[in-house]
């Protein structure tokens, strides 16, 4: 998660973690196919993990581009 907080904006524009993230979630839920009712728990384990590893590069980005072109007195962070 970190990771998709440091790259973003800095390294790469914010569309390409988000396109990344929706193509691997979309093979996460394409590999979910192939799950039938004799799986075990690390077959569904494994397909879980593979189709929320890519959520933080969807969410973070997405957040960041949220806030572009609103004038800072206009957020509602807190401010010292």
């Amino acid at each position: 998660m970190s990771l998709s907080g440091f790259v973003t904006g800095r390294f790469v524009q914010p569309k390409w973690p988000i396109l990344g993230a929706l193509m691997g979630t979309g093979w996460g839920l394409l590999s979910n196919t192939g799950l039938d009712l004799s799986m075990g728990f690390w077959n569904v384990a494994v397909a879980r993990v593979v189709q929320v590893l890519w959520l933080p590069l969807l969410f973070i980005p997405l957040s960041a581009v949220s806030y572009v072109g609103v004038p800072g007195d206009q957020t509602n962070e807190a401010r010292c």
